[in-house]
């Protein structure tokens, strides 16, 4: 059957259809007597649209008068996934594959109903086993470096997810992909030239995770002003968030600048009054900054509302020792470690202020 039309005029007259909506609808009024290629084509239009059903039954219907065709097997098999019919689609996947060998959309397709169906170590070792066949397909390898993120095999994900982006270098997803799964493994310098290339990129909107994984990247290889300057432009994206402001606050602490330390804990705490990483880390910094009063008072604040917190309690002692009040410092000491007794920072400091008092005493 062919179709000598560009388009058709609705009955009613309210214009003209594509022609993919008027072969679709002299196909479905011919269904009984439909050409397998015509049916074949029918049955594509009809899981495009979503109307899964009926393609299920004319490639059925396709697969009867050409039972080796790796192809209506293949789309029978997508007919079923979308309607969630997850074991006939691996049972037509598999029929599709075997009828052709080199069909590795049938292998990506099996391998991502498997994991459909929660069977992920069961999806790795078949995906592995066609991993000869990837050749240059890049969907081979962000699958596999998916699979292999599920399992939190974060090196190995990360050497596939460098093959899918080598192959497909414009392909954003990859890179962002590869950026997070040499992150987790520890790759921080290789992760952060990632980032940079993604956050290079023109007309692309940097995501606020980018320039927060930079900055943690930096920090890790000790890159502190980048790591503040990546913090900066995440708060800027979402001043909201006090995880962000305590990011910022810890970078410029460990720079050794302390206003701008106090003001971005000060920032965080005013967003999350509770947040206990932002009292320590503001805390320090008026320590530090020969405000140690100031810090007994924010410390105590951040203990009324996190009592369990073995570090707010060791802080709360040096900033008492460091206000002079020893008696008070070893107190707190005691308290963490009954909190924690196994908290080596707190046993030490305790140790230490004990056997200071008792020099002061003797």
């Amino acid at each position: 059957m062919t179709f000598e039309f560009l388009g058709g005029y609705t009955p009613d007259g309210s214009g003209w259809q594509s022609p993919v909506r008027v072969a679709v609808a002299v196909l479905t009024e011919n269904r009984a007597v439909l050409e397998e290629s015509s049916r074949l084509l029918l049955a594509k239009v009809e899981i495009e649209q979503g109307v899964y059903t009926a393609a299920i039954t004319d490639l059925e219907r396709v697969s009867q008068q050409a039972p080796k065709s790796a192809e209506t097997a293949y789309l029978l098999g997508v007919a079923h996934e979308k309607e969630g019919n997850h074991e006939q689609a691996l049972e037509c996947y598999r029929r599709s594959y075997t009828l052709d060998g080199k069909n590795i959309s049938a292998v990506m397709a099996i391998t991502e109903v498997l994991v459909t169906q929660g069977k992920i170590a069961e999806a790795q070792d078949y995906l592995d086993n066609h991993m000869n066949q990837a050749g240059d397909e890049p969907g081979m390898y962000e699958l596999a470096g998916r699979l292999a993120m599920m399992r939190k095999e974060y090196e190995r994900a990360a050497g596939f997810y460098q093959q899918a982006r080598d192959l497909d270098f414009k392909n954003g997803l990859y890179q962002e992909a590869l950026a997070v799964a040499q992150f987790h493994a520890g790759k921080y310098a290789e992760a952060a030239d990632t980032l940079k290339n993604l956050l290079a990129i023109k007309d692309r909107k940097p995501a606020l995770w980018m320039h927060q994984m930079l900055g943690d990247c930096s920090m890790a290889t000790n890159r502190l002003y980048d790591a503040r300057a990546q913090y900066q432009l995440a708060t800027e994206i979402e001043p909201g968030n006090p995880d962000l402001w305590v990011r910022l606050a810890t970078s410029t602490l460990k720079i050794g600048d302390n206003p701008r330390t106090i003001l971005a804990a000060k920032q965080a705490l005013a967003l999350d009054p509770k947040n206990a990483d932002a009292a320590i880390v503001m805390s320090y910094a008026m320590i530090r900054d020969g405000q140690a009063a100031r810090a007994v008072d924010v410390l105590k604040q951040a203990i009324s509302v996190n009592e369990k917190n073995p570090q707010l309690h060791c802080l709360l002692g040096k900033a008492y020792a460091a206000s002079g009040h020893e008696d008070q410092a070893v107190k707190c000491y005691a308290t963490a470690v009954q909190i924690d007794p196994n908290d080596r920072a707190a046993k030490e400091l305790h140790r230490l202020a004990s056997v200071q008092k008792i020099s002061i005493v003797n």
